[in-house]
């Protein structure tokens, strides 16, 4: 039996073609929500001043920055966020803030009280920080969002210094 090369080629299309289409379906690359996994994974956005309060807590005073900065959160609650460079622009480091913790609220924006807060953690003077916890999260979590608090020692501040989401 002879299989000519147009046929041969055409297959090879049709089965790349497929496995995109598979790939496609499966999710959309990490990032955003992951059906399969149960997960969501966003990268983080420092905060400004100008920025609009979200679940009932202000963005931070001054201006922050952020050089990377990533989470996820399971629907296991597993949860993990990570930091580098979070400093407020104005200065060049953390300033007075020393740690941070990370707040999960669910549901509409009119939804003050987060579903779970993490601990504080250590924030670095080069703005560096990471945060593994296991949440107590509710059954069901519509429309997630994390806020990433400041800390002054012990006390967690009212306000946040990044959010979900991405800027220039």
């Amino acid at each position: 039996m002879h299989i000519s090369k147009r046929l041969t080629i055409v297959a090879l299309v049709a089965v790349l073609g497929a496995l995109a289409f598979a790939l496609a379906a499966r999710g959309d690359g990490g990032k955003g929500h992951d059906a399969k996994a149960g997960s969501l994974r966003s990268t983080l956005a420092p905060s400004q001043p100008t920025d609009p309060a979200f679940h009932g807590l202000p963005p931070g005073g001054a201006p922050w920055s952020l050089q990377d900065g990533s989470t996820r959160l399971r629907n296991n609650g597993k949860f993990e966020l990570q930091v580098e460079g979070l400093i407020l622009t104005t200065v060049g480091t953390p300033g007075p803030i020393t740690g941070i913790a990370a707040a999960v609220f669910c549901g509409a924006d009119s939804t003050t009280t987060p579903a779970a807060v993490t601990g504080i953690v250590p924030l670095s003077a080069e703005g560096d920080a990471e945060i593994e916890a296991h949440l107590s999260l509710p059954s069901t979590c519509l429309v997630p969002v994390v806020l990433v608090q400041p800390a002054r020692g012990a006390t967690l501040l009212p306000a946040y210094i990044a959010i979900e989401g991405f800027r220039p």
